[in-house]
This record gives C-alpha cells, sequence and structure tokens, in this order.
C-alpha cells in the first residue's frame, strides 16, 4: 500500500506540473492587461506603466516567469496580489474558511438526504413513493442551483423574512446569525448534490439486492434492516464514495455561484473577482489550490475504498 500511495503522491506532482504551466500559459495569452487594470481609470503615461509591468516582472519573457513562479511556488510562496499588493497564500487562507465550512454543511445535507430516502426508495421499490422520490432526485439533478438559490432568497428573505438574504458572518464572531446566513447556500448546495447521490445510490443498492449473498442471509434468518445496513449499504457505498469525492472536490474548489449570490467570501467569489480583475497570481493560486483538492480527495476516495470492500488491493 505505501508503495501504491508513493506512486499516486508522485503522479500528484506530475499533474500539478503540468496544470501549473497550463494556467500559467493561458493567463497570459487571455486579453487584457493586469496592469491596465490594476490602475483602472486614472491616467497613467506609459512609461509609468512599463516601470509597473517591469516592477512585476510582466515585461519578462513567458519561459523566464514561468520559471521563476515555479521555483516561488516550490518554497510555498505563490507570489504577491496585484491588486492588493498582499501574498497570494494570505488572501487565499482568509477565503478558504468560508468555502470549507460551506462544503462540509452542503455535503453533510446531501448524506442526510441521500442516504435515507434511497434506502426508503428501495423498500418502496416499484410503488407510489418509490415514484415520487425518483422524480424528486431527478428534479433536484436536473434544478439549476441559482434559481434555486434565487427561490429561497425570495421565499425565506423577502416573503417570510425570516433569514438575511446575504452576507457572512464568522461562527468564531457570532455562531447563531453564521448559522442563519449558512441555511440557505447550504440548502442550495446540498439538496442540488442530494439529487445526485439519491438516484445513483438507489440504482446501486437494487443491484446489491439482486445478488446471492442476500438471498443466502434472509435464508439465515436476517431481518431486513440488517440485511440493507450491514450487507447491501456497505457494498453500495463504493460508487457512492466516488461520486461523493467528486462533489467534495466541487465544494471545496468553490462553488462560485452561490458563493457570488449569497456574497460569501470564499474560494469560488475570489476567483470571480480576480478574473474580472486580471490578478494573475491569484487566478493561479486559485488553480493550485482547486488542483490539489481534487488530487487529494481522488486518493483518499481510493484509500477508503480499501475499507469499505476488503476484496481492493493496492498494486
Amino acid at each position: 500500500m505505501l508503495r501504491y500511495v508513493a506512486a499516486r503522491l508522485a503522479a500528484m506532482v506530475l499533474v500539478m506540473l503540468l496544470v501549473s504551466a497550463c494556467v500559467f500559459v493561458l493567463m497570459r495569452v487571455l486579453p487584457g492587461d493586469p496592469v491596465v487594470a490594476m490602475v483602472g481609470m486614472m491616467d497613467v503615461s506609459a512609461s509609468t506603466l512599463a516601470g509597473m509591468r517591469h516592477s512585476l516582472g510582466l515585461d519578462r519573457p513567458l519561459p523566464v516567469q514561468f520559471v521563476v513562479w515555479l521555483g516561488n511556488v516550490a518554497h510555498g510562496n505563490l507570489g504577491v496580489s496585484i491588486r492588493s499588493r498582499e501574498p497570494v497564500t494570505g488572501v487565499l487562507l482568509s477565503h478558504v474558511p468560508v468555502t470549507l465550512e460551506l462544503a462540509a454543511l452542503s455535503l453533510a445535507v446531501a448524506v442526510m438526504v441521500a442516504i435515507p430516502f434511497a434506502m426508503l426508495a428501495v423498500r418502496h421499490h416499484g410503488r407510489w413513493l418509490d415514484r415520487m422520490l425518483t422524480a424528486g432526485s431527478l428534479v433536484g439533478v436536473s434544478f439549476p442551483g441559482f434559481v434555486l438559490a434565487l427561490g429561497l432568497i425570495y421565499l425565506m428573505s423577502l416573503r417570510l423574512r425570516w433569514l438575511p438574504p446575504t452576507g457572512y458572518v464568522s461562527p468564531v464572531d457570532d455562531l447563531a446569525d453564521n448559522l442563519k446566513l449558512m441555511i440557505m447556500p447550504t440548502l442550495t448546495l446540498g439538496l442540488t448534490s442530494a439529487g445526485l447521490l439519491t438516484r445513483l445510490l438507489r440504482g446501486q443498492l437494487l443491484e446489491e439486492i439482486s445478488h446471492g449473498y442476500v438471498r443466502t442471509a434472509r435464508a439465515k434468518g436476517a431481518t431486513e434492516r440488517a440485511i440493507m445496513v450491514s450487507h447491501v449499504l456497505r457494498n453500495a457505498l463504493v460508487p457512492f464514495t466516488t461520486v461523493l469525492g467528486n462533489e467534495a472536490g466541487v465544494l471545496l474548489s468553490g462553488a462560485v455561484i452561490t458563493e457570488t449570490i449569497f456574497a460569501l467570501p470564499g474560494v469560488g467569489r475570489l476567483a470571480v473577482e480576480n478574473v474580472l480583475n486580471r490578478d494573475l497570481p491569484v487566478i493561479q493560486g486559485v488553480v493550485l489550490w482547486s488542483a490539489l483538492l481534487y488530487l487529494s480527495i481522488n486518493l483518499a476516495v481510493d484509500l477508503i475504498y480499501g475499507v469499505l470492500d476488503p476484496r481492493v488491493r493496492y498494486g
């Protein structure tokens, strides 16, 4: 297993290098000048703009810029924001806790909805409850998240006036206000993910029930509850974990639309703002963060397979 993990970590390094090169080149070939975006509407002479480009190292050849940036990244230095002149690492770390909280709450909602609903649908397979839950999960998969977000704001904030529409308060400062502000974005992402997870888990449970070991367990007198929880559900969780890991990667890398609608200062909103401002170091930092998360989650999911299914062997 250690050899497998070492090989995966080596592959992660190669993928990160490839991602770094791609994002670095793409950011340089996109139209627009980050220095012009930084000065905005101010009347600045061409010589001043040239001096700013020189101080930022943007006048160097592209390969030289990449090697310098890659060397800094290897030492944990993601550069300095062009607009705020703050270290990119510090900017990222100030936005990551918001995204982590939103992702954790959303995944918790998705799992707490998906597992019982899928098991309930399988228990009543072919009946009206199964059809209703299946239709509901299909709506969850196909319903646009931003429409659900706007609908929640209209209902919960404008009509019922139960919750504030937008904003963020740290749980350290005020836990009650934090939870009030996180309810709607959590429901937006959690219910959307729950639709996909419910459909997947329902299909896997139905497939597992048809296997011979279920008939054997019934013949030995095991209850349906024990069969579903101890045997069927555990085996069905292997593909479920794969999709859950992908959903976690999407949420942890920043739910761009949801964070923007609810004005949450997370990684997704940070990416949007700095793409508009052409802040190249921050954009590169966000992309690297997202890539590292995806690779780490995929590795974690592969290792979890061995816990869920003892037959899995790592070569």
